[in-house]
């Protein structure tokens, strides 16, 4: 099962005891209402809320996405791609514009 990307859709405060409001839109789109329960998933640094179903066990992992089979197959973690796309980012910064990153203050911008 191939997941799309996830796309922003609203954002929510995390209000007293970690509460946390769900947009109209998804709720009606969802069908959630006022005592639903939800299952909670973590996949790398992204929370995933889906309603909850009874065959959904708590040990239940969602499927790996294309990006991170990927990565696993190039048996890298995510965060040393993330570091290898920090680093491009310098390297390029430097070629194109002739700046180091370590020295650009937080006023200086790019034209």
């Amino acid at each position: 099962m191939n997941n799309p990307s996830p796309i922003p859709i609203d954002t929510s405060k995390i209000g007293n005891a970690g509460h946390v409001v769900i947009p109209l839109a998804l709720r009606k789109k969802y069908g959630l209402d006022k005592g639903n329960h939800v299952t909670w998933f973590e996949a790398g640094d992204v929370i995933i809320l889906k309603p909850f179903k009874p065959e959904i066990s708590l040990q239940t992992q969602p499927e790996p996405s294309e990006f991170d089979i990927a990565l696993q197959n190039a048996g890298m973690t995510l965060e040393e791609w993330e570091e290898g796309r920090r680093q491009a980012a310098k390297n390029l910064l430097k070629e194109l514009y002739g700046l180091d990153y370590n020295t650009l203050q937080d006023d200086q911008s790019i034209h």
